[in-house]
């Protein structure tokens, strides 16, 4: 089967998604190696808190110094977002499809959201950006970086402004909201899945839409935090 000679890469806070096109289909792979700072995320079987073991999961975590990470227990039911910009993307468009995307996640976990008041400090800031924009994480144009979000507790979700974005996608636009719960679910603290089906699986496609939790999915952020 031929293959379009073209790549583009969408950097994700350490995690990449390069795009292909293969027969009639158009999909992403994302071929970055789950790491923060050089560890490599959990993922398999695990001991639980409550001494349960569990096998054969296909979620992932990342490690830190003390253990996975997670967000402090005071912000899991009072987390705020605000948007500092939204560039060529209407903003109500950016607003509602990333709402929708923090209410998936927090239907399936300890999490509760809202968009921070007016001069609140929010703990996730959001924002359409060209090229270098203040992360040393420099987007670079359409086909190239699409977004990218961070680990925990950073909070930032940032899109590439010179890419086709829509809530309603087709040919190759982007839906904002399936790339939202992505990243939202890198912010919380998941990893990728093994499983291609899971909203943290490497695989998506222009002009899709992915905005369902699988189960490996829910497992994931409610064994991370429950």
């Amino acid at each position: 089967m031929a293959r379009s000679s073209w790549w583009a890469v969408v950097l994700l806070f350490g995690f990449s998604y390069s795009l292909l096109e293969a027969t009639a289909e158009t999909k992403f792979f994302c071929g970055m190696p789950d790491q923060v700072n050089g560890t490599i995320a959990h993922r398999g079987s695990f001991l639980h808190y409550d001494g349960t073991l569990h096998i054969g999961t296909l979620y992932s975590f990342f490690n830190g110094t003390d253990g996975y990470l997670r967000w402090p227990v005071d912000k899991l039911d009072d987390m705020s977002y605000t948007f500092l910009t939204s560039g060529r993307v209407p903003m109500e468009d950016l607003r509602t499809a990333v709402a929708n995307a923090f209410s998936t996640w927090e239907e399936h976990s300890v999490f509760l959201f809202r968009e921070a008041d007016l001069n609140e400090d929010a703990d996730i800031e959001i924002g359409v950006y060209d090229g270098y924009h203040g992360d040393n994480i420099p987007f670079d144009g359409r086909g190239g970086i699409f977004a990218h979000g961070s680990k925990p507790a950073d909070g930032f979700l940032h899109f590439d402004n010179a890419e086709d974005w829509s809530t309603n996608p087709t040919g190759i636009q982007v839906d904002l909201e399936s790339v939202a719960l992505h990243e939202i679910g890198h912010i919380l603290g998941l990893g990728h899945s093994d499983n291609d089906w899971a909203i943290m699986g490497r695989y998506f496609g222009y002009g899709r839409t992915k905005k369902t939790l699988t189960d490996d999915d829910i497992k994931g952020i409610q064994a991370l935090y429950d």
